[in-house]
């Protein structure tokens, strides 16, 4: 196994890792004892580490490395010990809803579609169900319709859609039919039409982009089946790539190129016409996803353990990077990539993870597990997570919890840290920023604290005072020098007109009257 590894590890290209470095000035934080102090809340930040200042080094602001003691990362509460704790980005999952499914160890369920405020789930005897997602219909209302399709011990129907003609179309080994998204199963408008799907010994998946659909029907090739004037038709099976038999055990694309999971030459990496750009060789795959450039892959190990891996992908000099290995703590199946997190599906228990990280970035991690038996297929809906497993279906709730510090103490408590936190670089997972500051926190007792908060209150308060009342007497001031204003512009205007009328009658008028 580690023999392979290192293969693959050679095989594999990355850029120089690179880490651009800011420093932000030092701050004091305040709390009160017995209570937990939340700090560096920034869900942008993946990671965040904490150092302690030796108590050898007094200096307030400045620091280098060795002025700090390295914080063990525990995940587990401080117990009641004084200090801060570093808590890494988190996802932890919440049961909102459960359906226990008519089911058995004979029939039962294969895949999931949610439309709107429904999900249509597909049984292995070809009953199409759908149940209302909301909250007060959840367990209230199941609708169904028996598809003629032939079962077989193999049947596995998958469910795909096809936005652009709003049919959604259900495929199984024996063929296949479809319905319309918008039409729910119970109206007397619903109609289903069959589609010329061809027989195989077994299908893994199906794709769809634009006007086709691509099903991985293992060493039986690729079907092609082209949507034309209002008519879905088999265009043509793909058996070869690269000159090489395909055994396609999943298959997916973007905009650019279909990416097919072969079983025994790993993942090729195509343009829509089957041209090999480039292959990452990881052998006996059974499934995997993607988000942007970065893939999992789910693999089987010459010990015949299955894990998953990481890996990056460079389409500009198509090359690849194995990033990482998920192989020593549980078995996987199944995996599906999102925006934010990854969702590796075990037999059991499931664990969610961060991606398109540089591992040797990544210190410590958070432990993110949920349990759902035989899980088999995940949907986002409205903020939650509609699970189906062979026998159940759930409406699950998943936060995101961003790394932070917390800070408690039962006593009175002053120490500086040093904290770290990461930040991705969205153009390439080999570049982060990390942001030190220098921090203080200082735990004191409510009634000092509240004794001091008093005590500015009363200081603030007379300085208000203060000034409200110098605003009250600078504006009697100003009122009195206005009005005195006002007073000399009315005796300066009276003279100006007693000195006009003077002039006009002139002097001695008095005495001639006499």
């Amino acid at each position: 196994m580690f023999i392979l590894l290192l293969i693959y590890s050679v095989q594999a290209s990355r850029k120089e890792p690179q880490v651009i470095t800011q420093k932000l000035n030092s701050t004091t934080y305040y709390a009160i004892m017995n209570q937990v102090k939340r700090l560096y809340d920034n869900p942008n930040s993946f990671q965040i580490l904490l150092w302690k200042r030796s108590d050898l080094d007094h200096r307030l602001y400045s620091y280098t490395d060795n002025d700090y003691d390295t914080l063990i990362q525990e995940e587990n509460k401080l117990n009641g010990t004084a200090g801060c704790r570093a808590i890494q980005k988190s996802f932890p999952i919440e049961q909102k809803l459960r359906m226990g499914l008519p089911a058995d160890e004979k029939i039962f369920y294969t895949d999931l579609i949610v439309l709107q405020n429904r999900a249509l789930i597909i049984r292995n005897d070809f009953t199409l169900q759908e149940i209302n997602l909301s909250q007060n219909q959840f367990i209230k209302t199941i609708q169904q319709k028996k598809l003629k399709i032939q079962q077989t011990s193999t049947s596995h129907p998958i469910i795909l859609q096809n936005a652009i003609n709003k049919r959604i179309y259900i495929i199984s080994e024996n063929g296949g039919v479809s319905i319309p998204d918008w039409i729910p199963l119970d109206s007397t408008a619903f109609f289903i039409n069959e589609e010329p799907f061809k027989k195989r010994s077994i299908i893994y998946d199906a794709f769809i982009k634009n006007d086709k659909i691509y099903v991985a029907c293992g060493n039986e090739g690729i079907d092609i089946y082209l949507f034309k004037d209002g008519i879905l038709k088999h265009d043509n099976v793909q058996l070869r790539i690269d000159n090489q038999h395909l055994d396609a055990v999943d298959i997916s694309g973007d905009d650019e190129y279909i990416y097919i999971l072969d079983h025994n030459h790993g993942l090729y990496i195509c343009d829509y016409q089957f041209k090999v750009k480039f292959r990452v060789p990881i052998i006996k795959g059974s499934d995997f996803g993607h988000y942007n450039n970065t893939f999992f892959i789910i693999a089987e190990s010459m010990t015949r353990q299955d894990y998953a891996v990481e890996v990056f992908l460079n389409f500009t000099d198509n090359s690849y990077y194995i990033n990482h290995y998920y192989f020593d703590d549980m078995q996987f199946y199944d995996v599906k990539v999102y925006q934010n997190y990854v969702v590796l599906i075990g037999y059991e228990v499931h664990k969610i993870i961060q991606h398109s990280i540089y591992s040797n970035f990544i210190k410590f991690t958070s432990n993110n597990y949920f349990e759902f038996p035989q899980l088999l297929q995940l949907k986002s809906w409205n903020n939650s997570i509609v699970a189906l497993s062979k026998k159940q279906i759930r409406l699950l709730n998943l936060s995101i919890i961003p790394a932070h510090i917390e800070c408690e103490s039962q006593e009175i408590f002053q120490e500086y840290y040093l904290v770290t936190s990461f930040f991705q670089n969205s153009s390439s997972p080999f570049e982060i920023t990390k942001v030190d500051q220098v921090f203080r926190i200082i735990i004191d007792d409510v009634s000092k604290l509240s004794k001091a908060n008093l005590i500015l209150f009363v200081f603030l308060l007379i300085i208000m005072f203060i000034m409200v009342w110098l605003l009250i007497v600078g504006f009697i001031c100003y009122k009195k020098c206005k009005d005195k204003t006002q007073k000399l512009e009315e005796s300066k205007i009276y003279l100006t007109k007693q000195y006009q009328i003077d002039r006009e009658e002139g002097p001695g008028q008095e005495l001639s009257a006499l």
